[in-house]
């Protein structure tokens, strides 16, 4: 997590975490396996065109106008740090990079790169560097304008678009950005406050308007991470926050919560938070374990013609049994209300999952994907997990493995010390997800290098998903 102070957790916390998980598991249940048959097919390395590069962090986006062309992205570590942006014209077989639009080298500049599309297929990439900014194109991602700054911008942006009247855009772009108030200070951590600021173009993203702020009640919640941003069926805008209590931070494991805040009127106004659920977590207290729960709450909607539309799901990660499990909840109401949560994992390894993320295709089948180490209890690689639901998340099937090669971002050989190994050990925060109109889900994930290769490549595929007979 961002923002906590060091510390060692001892023996009697850890048994604490278990007697804890064991009260209140009750609210946790295992996920029922149904029956949908999933077929993945053969992993396409993305970033073939630079064997060696180590990419953390992954995003994808699909056009609406013409789903075979697809955009994904993710940081890139090591020699040069940035952003690697690519592009395919027929469904994922083959990737094209993009490159920036000044020149001067592959990458775009900066790290946390999440990409969307408007209803027109224009594209829009944000990323967070000395600013956050917003990079547009207008031909599918082949190519980029230069990028615009976003007043007001801060740690981890992510970025949606609302179509408004007379098929107008306007493109939203939420952020943590710090504060300090003078005179109070929640405890000796931590003298800044954090607090979500959302920008608004209304003119295809050549310029951002300065920002809505709104603070947390810092009395009994601190603002850690914004967590996820969408626009609902109807056009509200629903953003996802991480939030800590200010007391115990020093603890470990920590217990902190979920929320939702939902606007009304294109982001001019925000709802009070609402509950999604509590969870469990590492600080800085035991880093190296903190390190492997990275991530958020994953938000997605299904927009399907199904009696399902404007169902909202969540997932995201709880060391419930000493380990990072996946999570998942469904709301009805707008999130205004959330189910109990289920476990996704149909086995329980004494090793943590990490980085999961959700999406909904155009049959309203939910899918999920995370980074699983139940085949390497060492912990030091993984495999990206998936499974679905067709019941509208009440419950949902058999894990599939998506890749058998492994995934080792701290294998020695395969290591860029100050970062890979401490800061992206579990892949990065985010996950590369969409559901497909026709149905099924395109994946791009953090892969295992090809024939023992230096790299971890962006890795893409397909997942189909079909109902019983």
């Amino acid at each position: 997590m961002r923002g906590v102070t060091e510390g060692k957790i001892s023996k009697s916390l850890k048994i604490a975490a278990v007697v804890s998980a064991f009260l209140i598991g009750i609210a946790v249940s295992r996920a029922s396996i149904a029956g949908p048959a999933i077929q993945v097919d053969a992993p396409i390395s993305i970033s073939s065109d630079d064997v060696d590069a180590q990419h953390f962090e992954s995003w994808l986006a699909i056009n609406p106008l013409d789903p075979g062309n697809r955009i994904a992205a993710s940081i890139v570590l090591g020699r040069s740090t940035g952003v690697s942006v690519y592009t395919t014209v027929n469904s994922g077989a083959s990737w094209v990079r993009a490159e920036p639009p000044s020149g001067g080298g592959s990458l775009f500049g900066g790290i946390d790169p999440a990409i969307t599309f408007d209803h027109a297929g224009n594209a829009y990439l944000v990323t967070l560097g000395d600013e956050v900014r917003v990079w547009r194109s207008f031909d599918g991602g082949r190519s980029w304008q230069e990028p615009v700054p976003v007043p007001g911008g801060g740690d981890r942006p992510f970025i949606a678009c609302t179509e408004v009247g007379d098929h107008r855009t306007e493109i939203h772009v939420v952020s943590k950005a710090p504060i300090t108030i003078f005179g109070h200070r929640p405890s000796d951590w931590n003298r800044d406050f954090d607090m979500i600021s959302l920008a608004t173009s209304n003119d295809l993203g050549r310029t951002f308007r300065f920002p809505r702020l709104l603070l947390t009640d810092y009395q009994k919640e601190l603002l850690n991470v914004v967590s996820d941003l969408l626009v609902m069926p109807d056009g509200r805008i629903i953003v996802a926050l991480q939030t800590f209590p200010p007391q115990n931070m020093l603890g470990s494991p920590l217990t902190a919560s979920y929320s939702t805040i939902v606007s009304d009127d294109g982001g001019r106004t925000f709802s009070d938070p609402r509950p999604i659920a509590s969870f469990r977590t590492y600080g800085h207290a035991n880093e190296g374990k903190s390190l492997f729960g990275l991530g958020f709450a994953r938000l997605a909607v299904d927009n399907s013609s199904r009696v399902t539309r404007g169902r909202l799901y969540a997932v995201w990660l709880d060391a419930i049994d000493g380990y990072y499990r996946v999570l998942a909840a469904t709301s009805e109401d707008g999130g205004r209300t959330w189910s109990n949560p289920l476990r996704i994992e149909d086995d329980a390894p004494h090793a943590d999952s990490s980085n999961p993320a959700v999406a909904v295709d155009g049959k309203g089948v939910v899918g999920v994907v995370w980074n699983d180490r139940r085949f390497d209890t060492g912990e030091r690689c993984f495999q990206p997990y998936f499974s679905a639901s067709i019941d509208g998340g009440k419950t949902f099937s058999k894990n599939q493995i998506v890749d058998t090669r492994l995934t080792c971002p701290i294998g020695a050989e395969k290591m860029v010390p100050s970062e890979s190994e401490f800061r992206f050990k579990n892949g990065g925060e985010t996950q590369g997800i969409s559901g497909l109109p026709g149905g099924g889900f395109q994946l791009a994930w953090i892969g295992g290098g090809k024939d023992g290769g230096r790299g971890t490549p962006l890795t893409a595929t397909t997942v189909h998903v079909s109902e019983p007979r």
